[in-house]
């Protein structure tokens, strides 16, 4: 069986203070970057992100490449998740959670 792999991470990445251009550089990269959802940082220099990466390959290639961005000072991981189709009920009606109707 071939499973699909999906991992999700939500981060803070902090911006440097000091380059402001190596900030608007690292702000474009990540809104064109796939999978890559970009918080509010208007106000601050803590920038809120979601990824999704199809596998641990890409992942950490976006990940070695955020924390060499001249604009990043540091990366706060909040959450990480690795998501397999092998954790998905085959009938959602079969689902054995108590809060779901039948």
């Amino acid at each position: 069986m071939n499973e699909t792999t999906q991992r999700t991470s939500s981060m803070v990445v902090v911006l440097r203070p000091d380059d402001p251009v190596a900030r608007r550089d690292l702000l474009r990269w990540l809104l064109n970057e796939p999978g890559v959802d970009v918080g509010d940082a208007r106000q601050s220099l803590r920038l809120p992100i979601a990824t999704e990466h199809p596998d641990r390959d890409a992942e950490r290639a976006f990940w070695k490449e955020l924390n060499a961005h001249p604009g990043v000072a540091m990366v706060h991981l909040v959450f990480h998740h690795i998501h397999t189709d092998a954790q998905e009920p085959s009938d959602a009606s079969s689902s054995s959670d108590p809060r779901r109707d039948p």
